[in-house]
Formats: structure tokens, sequence, C-alpha cells
């Protein structure tokens, strides 16, 4: 892009929902490595300027096992620093802060590596920085270190909010017209700086100092690509760290790392047993299909004749190539390669759980069961039901080798599908080499080494690690301990495997005076426990951010700064992924790397203004007419504007009964009913229509109207009695107003507005009569809604996301509370009694 690059004002870049200008301005990172630690300072720049109160909502990656370790905050110069508390404290003084006019900020958790940034109240002219800090331990393999800094989300197969977790704030969509300024320094210490350094991703200047070598970006860059960083020819390494445990005195945490080598000239290279499964989605088009096509195309040069291959390419289902476990005779690897040559991303979606189920059904030519083999998976990951696929791998009894490819993949799935199967993950960017990263999976396919792992000090270790189960060449291993005393030297390895036994320790003990090596320690012995009171009780000890545990810190306002209405949601898209589906390309050139939008794509985002995820059609069309969504809109009686029936209005004793009957009454409409083992439910089954007799003005009853009101009341009575009581049923229409309404109260400021949103498309005529009925006492119908629907979440655990909660509870803020209390009441008798009954 370099002098053409679009900024956000001059080119109204604009919000996903509301038009607003993007408050997200730049993304800084300042890096220093030392050992095999990295420590990385991020600072997120915001900055409103629009007219309006905007809360800003973040969603981005965070590298492959980093430890959050701080968060502070700036507002307009004045800084703050962020707690570690539980989730729901966090997420209450958050709220109340949004309600008192301060600015709060709050930094939780989202998904697998990923971290949702929220800032509420942010004024016009407010420029706010979030700068957070966090830790990652790095592994040297064969020679070369890799370090990656992820920038952006890639669109995912899949729902991101079922089945990637994200809450409904939250958000990983993407924009081509989104645009945010990256900026990298890194300082790498000796010896790591005596190594080749180059960035296969972006073009980096080279700075040499005493200690080392300053890493700088070349030319401008954008959130558009991961940063990548490799240090090529280090020799094999072993480092050894400490540190006092602040949160317990006396204990001290203890680091070893160690590269693995030993005598193999007796063992030889193991037989392959490997499914190549490749995948042929949209998301892998330009850049990643061609890293496909190389790596498959050097592997099937490397295999002996007694190795045994089965080729499956996948998209929205899986396609068997070569659909057996054969012998790799030459006429069999011709046929590999000739495969391999005609791979396309043209098989739609990203279904990989699918398969790699069916994969894993791969027999050989005899139809045995193959107990373990490997799995070669080449993909970016982009898909959303992580927590499935591992499951799969899992429990499967094959070992998963991982090559990811692509600008930006979900490096967090695949490695965690290596580590759970005992297989091995490289990520390689476009510009890397695939033949060095094939090479390195198919020697730990060939020759890994199962290990017995320990660690030696002359201080008493009260806890280590987990050993590895295997190794291969070139590996790193990191071993934690704690001991109750001071370690005079640096601690030991011990490695048990194949019949040797081999110590490793560091020449010298190195230091960590800043307390960091301590929470490395305790989130690694988070994943060792799954009791959830456990797991909070470490990340609050340790001030980690996990699930449980969210940062936390408010900024006061002066009074006369105070917001003064609630904030409009603003949720920041991600910069679309360079290379990704054939949009643009970071392979070709030199130190420059180029990013183009094709014209096409720049067309159908600049017409839409927003995302539509891959496994959703562009346009949702509806049976409903236009005239009968007017009739529903009416008879939802959700808003003040709809007048209430002067029949309604009339005094109980039938003062003011018209001289004349009016016509038969209106045929009740059954709008729901539960569902049963053999049919569906129907949005509006057909009227029930009850007959009454002809009526003179002499026959009219006194009590006529009064009868009638009370009929309308008790049918509405019993339905909203029948829908309560089947809360847990398929498309229950109070659920599902529910869910609409946590939708629509994002990008909206009042809860009217969300209501009847709401109410346009909901399945509620059955409630008109009962919302009518109660909306004199409480003033208006809207909030006999804001009742139900609050009573519906606290009282009966359906979920409520936190904005809409918030407009929900400043709409009843005055609302009167024995009004409010009879309202309640007569939902828990519907809920608790038959309708008739209660009704009567």
């Amino acid at each position: 892009m370099g002098e053409n690059k679009m900024n956000n004002q001059v080119m109204g870049l604009k919000s996903r929902h509301d038009g607003q200008a993007v408050a997200l301005q730049s993304v800084q990172a300042q890096g220093q490595l030392q050992g095999l630690m990295l420590r990385m300072k991020l600072r997120q720049v915001y900055r409103n300027t629009t007219s309006d109160n905007l809360e800003c909502v973040y969603t981005f990656p965070l590298a492959w096992d980093g430890v959050l370790l701080s968060m502070a905050v700036e507002l307009n110069g004045k800084r703050m620093t962020g707690t570690v508390v539980e989730k729901k404290e966090a997420e209450t003084t958050y709220e109340k802060a949004i309600q008192s006019g301060d600015l709060p900020v709050m930094l939780e958790r989202s998904g697998k590596d990923l971290y949702t940034a929220n800032l509420g109240n942010i004024l016009p002219g407010d420029e706010v920085v979030i700068e957070m800090e966090y830790a990652q331990l790095l592994k040297l393999e064969g020679g070369m270190l890799r370090l990656s800094l992820p920038t952006t989300i890639a669109p995912r197969y899949g729902d991101e909010h079922s089945q990637g977790g994200l809450a409904p704030h939250q958000t990983a969509a993407s924009s081509a017209l989104a645009e945010y300024r990256l900026h990298v320094s890194l300082d790498i210490a000796n010896p790591l700086a005596k190594g080749t350094i180059t960035s296969p991703s972006h073009g980096v200047q080279l700075v040499k100092h005493q200690n080392g070598v300053m890493v700088k970006l070349q030319n401008k860059a954008w959130l558009d690509r991961d940063f990548v960083l490799t240090i090529h020819g280090l020799k094999d390494m072993v480092f050894a760290m400490a540190s006092a445990d602040a949160t317990q005195p006396g204990q001290y945490t203890l680091l070893t790392s160690a590269t693995a080598h030993w005598d193999a000239a007796n063992t030889a290279p193991a037989k392959l047993r490997m499914k190549v499964l490749v995948d042929g989605s949209g998301s892998m088009q330009g850049d990643s299909n061609e890293q496909a096509r190389d790596a498959l195309d050097w592997l099937f040069h490397q295999l002996n004749t007694d190795d045994e291959v089965s080729m499956t390419r996948f998209g929205t289902r899986p396609l068997h190539v070569l659909p057996r476990l054969q012998p790799c005779t030459e006429a069999y690897q011709r046929r590999l390669r000739t495969e391999a040559r005609n791979i396309n991303a043209d098989l739609g979606g990203t279904e990989m759980d699918s398969a790699l189920e069916a994969v894993i059904r791969i027999t050989p030519e005899d139809e045995c069961p193959v107990e373990a083999a490997s799995i070669l998976l080449i993909t970016d990951g982009e898909v959303w039901n992580i927590e499935h696929i591992v499951a799969t791998v899992r429990q499967s009894g094959h070992r998963l080798f991982a090559l990811g490819v692509g600008s930006a993949p979900a490096e967090s799935l695949l490695r965690e599908l290596a580590e759970v199967s005992g297989g091995a993950c490289e990520m390689v960017s476009p510009k890397q080499s695939m033949q060095q990263a094939v090479a390195r999976l198919l020697g730990r396919m060939r020759h890994a080494c199962a290990i017995q792992c320990s660690v030696e000090s002359d201080a008493e270790l009260i806890y280590q690690s987990p050993s590895p189960r295997e190794i291969s060449q070139g590996d790193t291993v990191h071993q934690w301990a704690q001991s109750s005393r001071k370690p005079l030297a640096a601690p030991r390895q011990r490695w048990t495997l194949s019949g040797q036994t081999l110590i490793h320790q560091a020449e010298q003990l190195l230091w960590d005076t800043d307390g960091v090596l301590p929470r490395l320690c305790a989130a690694q012995r988070l994943l060792d426990t799954t009791d959830a009171q456990r797991q909070r009780a470490l990340a609050v000890q340790y001030q980690l951010v996990t699930p449980h545990t969210n940062f936390i810190l408010v900024h006061p306002r002066a009074e006369a700064e105070k917001a003064q209405d609630l904030p409009l949601l603003q949720q920041v898209a991600q910069m679309q992924a360079a290379g990704l589906g054939g949009n643009g390309t970071v392979k070709h050139g030199g130190e420059e790397v180029n990013f183009s939008v094709p014209d096409n794509l720049m067309m159908r985002v600049a017409s839409t203004h927003r995302h539509v995820p891959m496994n959703t059609p562009a346009v949702w069309r509806s049976s409903r007419t236009h005239a009968a969504t007017k009739v529903d809109g009416m008879a939802n009686a959700g808003m003040d504007d709809i007048e209430i029936p002067a029949f309604l209005r009339k005094a109980a004793d039938g003062a003011d009964t018209p001289a004349f009957p009016s016509p038969a009454p209106m045929p009740i409409i059954k709008a729901y009913s539960p569902p049963t083992d053999t049919t569906e439910l129907t949005a509006v089954p057909k009227p029930v229509h009850t007959p009454t007799p002809a009526l003179t003005q002499q026959a009219l009853p006194p009590d006529y109207w009064q009868q009638q009101r009370q009929r309308t009341y008790s049918n509405t009575f019993t339905q909203l009695s029948v829908v309560l009581q089947s809360l847990d049923a398929p498309n229950n229409p109070l659920v599902d107003l529910l869910q609409q309404f946590n939708t629509q109260a994002y990008g909206k400021r009042s809860f009217r507005a969300a209501l009847s949103a709401s109410l346009g498309t909901a399945r509620t005529a059955f409630m008109a009569d009962f919302v009518l009925h109660h909306a004199k006492a409480l003033g208006s119908p809207a909030l006999v809604w804001a009742v139900l629907l609050l009573w519906l979440a606290d009282e009966k655990g359906l979920p409520l996301d936190r904005h809409a909660r918030r407009l929900l509870e400043a709409e009843l803020a005055n609302v009167d509370s024995a009004a409010k209390t009879g309202l309640i009441t007569g939902l828990e008798g519907a809920m608790s009694s038959r309708g008739e009954d209660k009704a009567a």
C-alpha cells in the first residue's frame, strides 16, 4: 500500500453497525528476547473522533502459549494499572463504571489464544492507550528459532459464537476496508543475536549493539499478516533461570531448557503409515494452496517403498483421492505426485472435524483396523469448532503432524492438535521454505524416541512439570520446578531414552528479578488441573487472565467530565488477512511485501459494509408477507406509540359501554404450542374461532364487555402459561425473543429501540392482551416487556448479554416497584400452575 494508504477519517472507515469512524488507530509492539524467553509489550491506541460517547470492543489474537502479565491504561496522558479479579466481579465493576459515567477498561480471554479489550465511555476527543505485556517460551528446533506475533484473525469456517465460544459482544469479523498501522521493535540478546536473522513476512532493519541486535520494521506495516522472525544457524543451547515466588515467601521457581541430541546410529528409521489430509476449502486459495502443492511435491519424493500412504482432500466434505494405505511403489509415488500437482481450493467450507473422522477410518487394502498411524494435516486452520476437533484427535490413537500455511494461520488449533496426539506442528509463512518444514516433520515421524525426563537441583523440589512422552532430534525440552529454598547452581535435566542416560546442565543460572517465571509456571500448572475453583484461586494469586478471570481497571472522571448517556457500541473489525482466499499475496517480491484487494472484492464489501460468514447465505428470504409483518407489529404492542384500544380503558363496572354491540370478538390466534414427538412447531397455527351468539341491544347483558375482556385475558394467560412451562422446548417464542433482543441490543443506545427491532420478527401476538393488561400499572407496554425479559434471565436462567442487561436495567431504574412485583407475581403464577385455573 505504501503511499496509497487509506486514512480512517479521509476514506471514511466505518464500524460494522452504525457507520461511526473506527476508534482503533494503531498497534505498537516492543519486545525483548533473552535466552528462550520472549517478553512483548503491545500498545493499542484508540481515539474517538466522533461526536458520540463510544464503547469500543476489540477481539485480537495472542501468541501461542503466551501469558498476559500486565495491563495499564492511559487516558489523555494519565496512566493507571489494572488488576486480575474473578470474571463476575470484573463484569460488575465494568457495568457500574459505565452507569456512573467513568471510563472502565476490561481485558478478557475470549477463546483459544484470543482476547477481547472492552473500553467504555470513550468521550469525543478522548485518546485511550491500552498497554499489555505478555511472555512466551520459545523452542529451538533443528538449529532454528521461530517467533510469531499474531496480528489478525482470518475469517474462520463455522459460527464464532456457538462453536468458537465468543460472547455476543465479541466478534472476529473482518473487513476489506479496515486498516490499522503496526509498529514493531525487538531487542534480541546474545547469543541468539549471533544467528542469521530474517523475516519471511516483513522487511526488517537490523541494528547491532554491544549486547545483541535491535530489529525494526523497514517499511510501513499493517495488521493484515502475522509478524514472523526466524533465527538460523544456532548451536545447541542449555538455559537455566530462577526467580523468587513473591506469592509464596521462601519458594523459588526454576526453569531449565535443553536441546535434544542423542546417538541414534543403531536405530533404523521407522516405517511410515501416513494419511495425508489437505485442506481444499475456499480460504486456501492463493498463497496457501501453492504452499500445499510445494509441500506435497517435495514430500512424495522422499518416500521409501515400504512406506504406506493415503491421500484425502477436504472442504465441505472429505474427498478420498487415494482412499487406502498402500505401499509406495514407483507407480504409486508417480500417482501421488500427479495428484499433488492438481490440488485446488475448490471444495467449499472447512469441515475439518468430519474430514479427520473419515481419515482416521482409512485402512490398508486388507481392511484391518489401523491402531496407530500418522496424519499429516496441511491447512490454514481457519475453523471455529476447535474443541470438537481436538476431542476427535485425542481419542483416535493417531499422531497428528500439522503444517500451518498462510499469512495468519490459526496456530492455536494446530499446535493443540499436535500436542494432545504426540505429534508436531510447523507454521510456514508464504515466503518460508516448505521443504525445510516438511523435512522436520518427516524426521519426527521416522525418528521420534520415547523419553523420561526429570529435574534435579541442589535445592529440595516440591513440584516439577510432567515429562514429555516423545522427542525428536533437535527438539527443545522445557522443564519447570518449584523449590523450597534458593538454589545455588543451575538445575539439571536427566533424560532416559533409547537405552541411554543423558544429563543437561547450563553453565550459568540466570535470575529473573521481575517475578515473571513464577507466573509462567503457574500458567503451566493451570493446565494440570480441571478443578475450576483451583484454577480461579491460582489465576487470582498469580494475576493471570483465564476463562474465569479478567483484567479490570476504572479511570474515574471528574463530575463535570462524566459521560451523560449510555455509550454506543463499536465492534472493531479485523483487517483482512493478506493472501487469504486469493486476496492479494505476501509471497512474491523482495523485502517489500505487497498486498492488493481484488476489484470485485472491494466492490462487494463496499456495497454491503458487513462480513458474511462462509457458511451463511448472502441473502435470507422469508415467506412472510409485508402485510403480515405489519399486522404482527401492531399486535405485539411493544411501544408507546401503539394506542391502547378504547374498550381496554373502560372502567371495570362497564361504564361508557357503547349503545350498540360491536362485531363479534376477534378470534384468538394460538401463536404457540409445545412440540410433540411427531410434529414440529409452526409459527401461527390456524385460528381458533369462538362462536358468539347474535345479540340485540335489548339482550346485551350489563357485564357483557367485562366478560369479553375477561375471556380475552384468560385465553392470553392460558397460552402464556403453556409457553412459560416449556422454556426448554425448541423454538419457544419467548426464548427466541430474548435471543433476538440480545442481538438487537448491539448498536442501540436505548431499550425501546432494541425492543422495537426485536418485536418486529417475534412470534408474540398471543402476549398482546397480557401486555396491555399490565401496561396501565407500569406506565407503558415497553416496561411490561422489560420486566418480562429481565425476569426470564434472572429467575429462569436464560442467557442475557451484558449490553442487553445494561439497556434493561436503565429502562427499569425508576419503575414502580409495586407494579413490577405484581407483574412478576402473575408470571410466577402462570409458570407454576395451569393457566386456565390461574386466569379464572
